[in-house]
Order: C-alpha cells, then structure tokens, then sequence
C-alpha cells in the first residue's frame, strides 16, 4: 500500500474532522416519542457546525494568506469581527425566528411562550456562540500555520537534497584526480627502477580507471567490486616500496555479498597510510583490514607508523581524507562512525558504516 500524499493526507483529515463535526447534533437532539430521530431538531442544530465550518475555511482559505500571512494583522482583525459579528446574529435569527417560522406545527416540537426568557439566557448563549467562533478562528490559523511549516520543512528538504547531490558531484570529481595525481607519482618513480613492472603497473592502473570510469557517478557499488579494486590499488602500491615496509591486509568479505557501498571511500584512507606510514630508510608498517560483520556492517580498520610528509612531499593534494568526511556526511549521515587518533606514534583509522538501507 502506498502511502498517502501530504495533499491527499490533509484532505482526509478535513473531510473526517467536519463529519464528526456535523454528525454531533446527531447525538444531542430531542428524539420523536417513537426515539426516531427528529429532523427538524436536528436542522435547528446544524446551524452550529455550519457556521463553524464556514468561518474556518474563509479563514483558512483566504483571510489568513491574504492577511496574516502578509502582515495586515488589522484588516484580518476587522474582518473576523465583521464574520463573527454576521454568523453569530446569523445563529440567533435561525434558532429564534427563521427556523421556527418556515418548519411545520408539530408536536415534537415545544415552542416557548412569547417573551418568555428560558434556560440558558440569550445573551449567554450569544456569547458561547461568539467564543466557539473565535476558537475555530484560532484553530484554522494554528491548522494554516502548522501546513505552511511542513511545506516549508518539505521544500527545505528538497533543496538540501539537491545540494547534497550537487556536493557529492563535486566531490567525486575532486577525488578522482587526487587519485590519479598519487599513483601516477607511483608509476614515474617506478619507471627508473623497474621498466616491467612499470608496464604492469600501467596495465592494473588501466583496470583501475576503467572500474572508476562505469562505476564512480554511482552513489553505491556492490562491495565485491570495490574490494577487487582495493586490491588492485594495494598491489600497485607495494610494488614500488622498500623491504623495510611491512603490508599486512586482510580482507573478510563475502565474495557474494548483497551489501552496497559508496565508491572510493576506503581508497582514500588507504592512501592515507601508504603516505603517511612509509620511510625510505627506517623500518615501517602497514595494517589494512576490511571486514564485514554478521548486522551487515562493513569495517575498515587502518593503522600505520607515522611518518608525516614535509612541505616538500608534492605527492598529493592533502584532500583526500577531507572529502571523505564530507563524502560521509553526505550518503551516510548519522550510519557511520569514524575514528582517528594517534597512539605511541602509530595513527589508527576505524571507519564502520551501517550498509542495512543499501543492499542488491
């Protein structure tokens, strides 16, 4: 069953509220001596509701968009008194006189003695009438208010909605470059030590561009895909370094997995650690681990020896793990966690998403 329109909502609730309201009379009224209903009570009474109803809807269908919505707070003032004013004699002619008048003798119906004053008062009655039509005056501007607030809590929905998508555009268009920019510096230094593994090099980079190519505008990827493309990228990487540093990854993720994932995510902390953790002289290490646990969550748990690169180092742009977190803010929202410290001189990245709303 699909779910209601906010229009077809509120028309719903208006219709139901206003059949309550004109079915009261319904249980109020004298009955006929038989306990049938007595109709012509019943049209004495509808005069209540009816009026009820007609001050609401001009109200809500023009004296408060055209007024109070537009800050002439005085004519809607004045114009609310004139209605009140006219629907309330409207009441007291209808019950005294012209309902009286144009209805047929019957028994059912007691008519009081001329001038006779009868419980309640007509002033006290006049006065209840005024009340309950300032109540419902009060009511239809709360009933516009509270609509024009959820329309414009929609409306700013939307347009965060389409910024955030503006955002992730651009994002993607700002990491893919920085990518490119650190693995071709991979790839030129590689060149002067190994021409054939630079070539091998330029092959996996060619896997690489071409899973970027039909997979980056997508917002998720299933997350075997992105792991092939992980390892393609660590392979690259380990290719041009030293024997003083350690890689150590381990993967557990199920090759037939229906879990989803936003591209390139874990790509960038990866970077991060072969940047940040490799000395050329000094012994380092690099631990890569990727797993997926049994309530669908997918954990990235990076730790490296810190060596941070001077100003010097133009390896990269510095972007990379900025637009990560904007890139999680993004699609993720409140289903993530990160974190990123600093201890006895290694930096840790533990970064776990809640995949359960993006699944095959």
């Amino acid at each position: 069953m699909k779910p209601l329109k906010n229009r077809d909502f509120y028309l719903a609730v208006h219709i139901i509220g206003w059949l309550v309201m004109f079915s009261l009379p319904l249980f109020f009224l004298e009955r006929n001596p038989d306990n049938t209903i007595n109709w012509y009570s019943f049209l004495h009474h509808l005069i209540f509701p009816l009026s009820l109803c007609t001050v609401f809807y001009i109200n809500y269908l023009y004296l408060i968009p055209k007024f109070f919505f537009n800050k002439k707070n005085f004519l809607f003032v004045i114009f609310n008194i004139l209605l009140t004013t006219a629907l309330c004699v409207l009441q007291y002619n209808w019950k005294e006189y012209f309902f009286l008048e144009y209805t047929p003798l019957s028994e059912d119906i007691i008519r009081p003695p001329k001038g006779k004053v009868i419980f309640p008062p007509k002033a006290t009655m006049l006065i209840r009438d005024c009340i309950t039509i300032i109540v419902t005056i009060a009511m239809s501007v709360f009933t516009k208010m509270r609509k024009r607030l959820l329309d414009a809590q929609k409306t700013l929905q939307e347009a965060e909605k389409c910024k955030a998508e503006a955002e992730l555009l651009n994002l993607q268009n700002k990491i893919n470059p920085h990518f490119l920019l650190n693995t071709l510096n991979n790839i030129y230094a590689l060149i002067s030590i190994d021409t054939s593994k630079a070539q091998q090099s330029v092959l996996d980079l060619s896997k690489m561009l071409r899973y970027m190519l039909y997979n980056d505008n997508n917002e998720f990827v299933p997350i075997s895909k992105e792991i092939d493309f992980i390892g393609n990228y660590i392979e690259l990487m380990k290719i041009r370094l030293n024997d003083n540093v350690k890689v150590n990854v381990n993967i557990t993720v199920d090759d037939n997995s229906d879990i989803k994932i936003a591209p390139l995510l874990f790509i960038s902390l990866i970077e991060n650690a072969f940047k940040h953790g490799v000395s050329p002289d000094k012994p380092c290490f690099i631990n890569i681990n990727i797993r997926q646990t049994a309530d669908s969550q997918i954990v990235c748990d990076t730790s490296n020896s810190n060596f941070p690169k001077n100003s010097s180092d133009k390896s990269g742009s510095g972007i990379g793990l900025k637009q990560v977190q904007k890139h999680l803010d993004i699609l993720y929202n409140d289903n993530y966690s990160w974190q990123k410290y600093m201890e006895n001189n290694v930096y840790h990245s533990i970064l776990i998403i809640n995949t359960n709303t993006h699944k095959i």
